[in-house]
């Protein structure tokens, strides 16, 4: 399995909390959800970062708006492990997106768009249109190009 392309130090930092002990419950769990988010990340947007420490060979380092997404991803997914959407206390109340209980690891639509920008990957395409007439030539479904552009006649105030 890759390594994650961010670490704990980053997570613990983002959460505003003591550095995690990776042999910990929290800490594992924590890992956990940077190799889930990580996995996530390499998936969507079809690279694989590594990590120069891992193989002494820097082949693609992983750029910041990648660790920052991942650790972000895994931030939510640490605070709400249930992935609930909605909650109440009162008459207790509880509610789920559209992934159910537990799809806490999750892009939103503007990450996705970053990443997918990041690598020069789109939704959104441009087409080059071209034809072979030109205005003025010998379509008669093109405007001349002298005199009137549009012959509309008289206008309504003109008329006798």
């Amino acid at each position: 399995m890759p390594a994650s392309l961010a670490d704990l130090a980053q997570l613990s930092a983002r959460l505003g909390v003591a550095t995690f002990d990776a042999q910990a419950p929290d800490g594992l769990r924590a890992q956990s959800l940077l190799d889930a988010a990580s996995a996530l990340v390499r998936a969507v947007t079809g690279y694989t970062w590594l990590d120069p420490d891992s193989s002494g060979e820097d082949l693609l380092a992983v750029p910041g708006l990648v660790s920052s997404t991942v650790v972000e991803v895994a931030a939510r997914a640490y605070q709400n492990p249930s992935g609930a959407a909605q909650a109440s206390v009162g008459d207790v109340s509880i509610s789920y997106g559209a992934g159910g209980a537990g799809a806490a690891i999750y892009l939103t639509r503007g990450e996705r768009t970053d990443l997918l920008r990041l690598v020069g990957k789109s939704t959104l395409i441009s087409v080059a249109l071209r034809s072979d007439t030109l205005p003025g030539g010998s379509s008669d479904l093109l405007a001349p190009t002298e005199g009137d552009p549009l012959p509309l006649g008289p206008a309504p105030w003109d008329e006798p």
